[in-house]
């Protein structure tokens, strides 16, 4: 199984390590495009009873979510990556949302993507250098990567 597959896998962490290094690599080194915009709605985000912050919903069809606070100022100025659209600073008149912001690469998504990066590229690594890769070692970089993949797709569709 593991020369069968070692090229497939290869391949497609190795596309994976790629795209997630350009996404970081939009989101913190390539300039970004500020957006005067204002609020159209806004959701709770709720955990069983408590509130963990509020989505917001520009007219130009930016989402964000800010944690705890919610934003009483309807004209927002934003910071947006250019490739993949992320927004990563939110500023109203009156204060500065960016340390709040948990959609995108803020808050505990962060850490999602910084731990599938590492490990894709130790996988990379492992799956290039070992030659007497066992079965177990194979199907534990598989899991893994997808394991963190499914958790990285379920932190997009609610935040």
């Amino acid at each position: 199984m593991v020369q069968k597959y070692k090229r497939v896998v290869t391949l497609f962490i190795l596309t994976l390590a790629l795209l997630l290094s350009f996404l970081f690599f939009d989101f913190y080194v390539l300039p970004k495009n500020t957006i005067d915009d204002e609020i159209e709605y806004y959701s709770k985000i709720r955990a069983k009873r408590s509130l963990i912050g509020y989505n917001f919903t520009t007219f130009k069809d930016y989402t964000f979510s800010i944690e705890g606070s919610y934003i009483s100022d309807n004209k927002v100025t934003l910071k947006v990556s250019k490739v993949f659209s992320i927004i990563t600073n939110v500023k109203t008149e009156s204060k500065d949302y960016s340390t709040k912001l948990i959609s995108g690469l803020g808050g505990v998504n962060l850490y999602f993507y910084l731990i599938l990066t590492l490990s894709c590229y130790v996988s990379l690594s492992y799956l290039t250098l070992c030659k007497d890769l066992s079965e177990n070692s194979f199907q534990n970089i598989i899991y893994f990567n997808i394991i963190m993949i499914f958790f990285i797709s379920i932190l997009l569709f609610n935040f």
